[in-house]
């Protein structure tokens, strides 16, 4: 009996979209909540926190920079055990990492403690959204990729949205450590869900020809007419079959690729964290009260989850790329409507509504279009490299504000100080395309060696 040979890669993305990856993207999108609860915890609790220690806010300013380190070491390890290990295996790492993190964090009783404990549970945080994006690419239908991919990440914001909202009725009836705890147990439930009912990458085991009966298995879900045994041959195309390496990211005609989306990810990420730290800040030293300013994290939140959901069915419609570059785009004039109408409510929230669905909702964006320019066995470290490189973003951002502050500038000129920058990011997304290269037009049906 002749042995057949399955390329993964038009299995999976050919399926009809059926209970397999949906049920994939929803557990992703849990994790994602978990991730931007954990995230945020600590900037919830922070002032309750200070005032029991007795302790001033800015003796908090060290941890958070140390847990934004662990977040950049952690997009980069991330995106490393995902190509090397599997993606299944990277996303439960990381899980872990920050929800047992966040339950030990009440225990802590000193800044070093706090230290240390963020700096790890960074490394979870960062870990995840690589893994995640590169598993939700290898497993949805084609048509229907960026739509699972985005629908999963809001998660993220979402986390962050519930979770101040969850902070501000627990700390006064169950203290600032029921934050850490609640957040930590969802987070650890979550993670023992997702391993029971997440299956590894499909394309991962393919590249790497193990686990034969597993990924047999796991095809007849995506395609119970298919009959697939663990003898057959199973291919990925020729560009899916690269090294895990930096160099790989920068061959194939990928280099100016791979450096637009990296310098896409520091001025995303150095707008995102501008407008998530200093945000009510802004909005009070513009004269608006401080409920109001409270309100615009609220309003930038709700703006990020809503375009991250409607992003999907407009990447269809008008392409990944153009859409996301499109975000850029509205991120600087959402900027310029909060600095022409500086003071005055409408036009503040509309304003950081639009921020949020643009930088935030575009920070999902451009992670799920690196998923899917990158090759296979290339996919976690590509996105794991431009996260890290965009947490340079991240650490700059309080200087991006601070200094600006000290020498007097307004609240104004600082609001206006990412506009050229995020057409800057809008040039580099619509710039990050593949040169081209020449394969051979059978390549992608030569069957892989088996590892034994």
């Amino acid at each position: 009996m002749n042995r057949r040979v399955i390329d993964v890669a038009d299995v999976t993305g050919k399926a009809e979209l059926s209970s397999m990856p949906i049920m994939i993207a929803m557990m992703c999108g849990l994790l994602a909540v978990c991730d931007g609860l954990d995230n945020q915890a600590l900037a919830f609790t922070a002032p309750v926190i200070a005032g029991q220690w007795g302790i001033k806010m800015p003796a908090f300013v060290p941890v958070f920079t140390i847990g934004l380190i662990g977040l950049m070491g952690g997009s980069f390890a991330g995106g490393w055990l995902g190509d090397r290990f599997g993606r299944k295996t990277a996303i439960l790492m990381a899980a872990l990492c920050f929800g047992a993190t966040t339950l030990v964090t009440p225990w802590c009783t000193t800044l070093e403690q706090l230290m240390v404990v963020r700096f790890i549970g960074g490394l979870g945080i960062g870990g995840l959204p690589s893994a995640l994006a590169a598993l939700i690419a290898e497993s949805a239908p084609e048509r229907n990729r960026a739509t699972l991919t985005l629908w999963a990440l809001v998660g993220i914001p979402v986390g962050g949205f519930v979770g101040g909202f969850a902070a501000s009725w627990m700390i006064p009836h169950f203290g600032w450590q029921s934050v850490f705890y609640a957040a930590g147990a969802f987070s650890l439930a979550a993670l023992l869900l997702a391993a029971l009912l997440i299956p590894e990458s499909t394309h991962f085991l393919a590249l790497r020809q193990t686990r034969m009966p597993q990924l047999a298995a796991t095809l007849n879900r995506f395609d119970p007419k298919g009959g697939y045994a663990a003898s057959d041959d199973f291919i990925l195309p020729a560009q899916d079959r690269q090294a895990t390496s930096l160099a790989s990211l920068f061959t194939d005609g990928r280099g100016r690729m791979t450096t637009m989306f990296w310098i896409a990810e520091v001025v995303e990420l150095m707008i995102f964290y501008v407008l998530v730290n200093w945000i009510p800040t802004l909005f009070r030293e513009t004269g608006l009260p401080i409920e109001t300013a409270v309100l615009g994290t609220a309003a930038l939140n709700m703006g990020a989850i809503l375009a991250t959901i409607g992003l999907g069915p407009i990447c269809r419609r008008f392409g990944e790329q153009r859409v996301t570059a499109t975000t850029f785009v509205v991120t600087s004039v959402a900027l310029l409507v909060m600095v022409l109408g500086a003071g005055q409510l409408p036009s503040m929230m509309i304003g950081v509504f639009f921020a949020g669905a643009g930088c935030i909702g575009g920070q999902a964006a451009v992670v799920m279009l690196m998923a899917k320019r990158y090759p296979t066995g290339i996919r976690s470290i590509g996105v794991g490299w431009a996260l890290t490189v965009g947490r340079i973003g991240s650490i700059v951002s309080p200087s991006v504000v601070g200094i600006p502050l000290a020498m007097g500038w307004t609240a104004l000129q600082i609001l206006a100080l990412p506009i050229l920058p995020s057409l800057l990011g809008a040039l580099c997304v619509a710039l990050a395309r593949q040169g081209a290269v020449d394969r051979p037009e059978d390549s992608s049906a030569i069957p892989l060696p088996r590892t034994q």
